[in-house]
């Protein structure tokens, strides 16, 4: 159950960003670490022009974190959105936009731009953001640990049923005739 209450709290996240437009879209997040790498000539690491893109991007008027979406991930979201305004609780159409957005979410398909800014990933800024006090500082190992460990277990769930659905279909375009059974 506990995995149930992280993966909860990372789609209150992301709605959160996305109702309150504290988000960036993947595209224009490259485009601003492109210029901003591009007006970076005198030899600055790339950490320091991560760290300095990502400070852009969190700087807005409200001087809150915006958090970086995909297409992808910005489909799945609004039609969850939509979904929750017009559906009743615990329809199958609900079951599988929550399921697309959690595989949107765990696996992404901007996972080269992550090897430069690991903060590209909402859920590793989930994760970092989980890991901060309120009352400034950071929550202690013993305590934040149990809380990561519950969204691992749901990454790891997501991941295994969107592998057995690609086999299933795998199965099913072959005729059953599969190497692997």
């Amino acid at each position: 159950m506990q995995y149930c209450l992280e993966e909860l709290r990372l789609l209150c996240f992301v709605l959160h960003c996305f109702h309150n437009n504290l988000y960036i879209s993947d595209s224009d997040y490259r485009t601003q670490t492109a210029t901003s790498s591009d007006d970076e000539s005198d030899g600055v690491s790339s950490l320091s022009s991560s760290n300095a893109s990502q400070q852009r991007i969190a700087s807005t008027t409200k001087k809150a974190y915006r958090i970086i979406l995909t297409n992808n991930q910005l489909t799945t979201t609004e039609n969850l959105r939509d979904l929750l305004k017009t559906t009743k609780y615990n329809t199958k159409e609900l079951q599988c936009s929550i399921d697309a957005l959690t595989e949107t979410l765990y696996m992404p398909s901007n996972t080269a731009d992550m090897i430069n800014d690991e903060f590209v990933s909402p859920v590793r800024a989930m994760c970092c953001l989980r890991a901060v006090s309120e009352q400034g500082g950071f929550i202690p190992l013993k305590v934040i640990t149990s809380n990561l460990v519950g969204l691992q277990c749901g990454v790891r769930l997501c991941i295994y049923q969107a592998v057995k659905k690609m086999l299933q279909r795998d199965r099913k375009s072959s005729d059953g005739d599969q190497w692997f059974q």
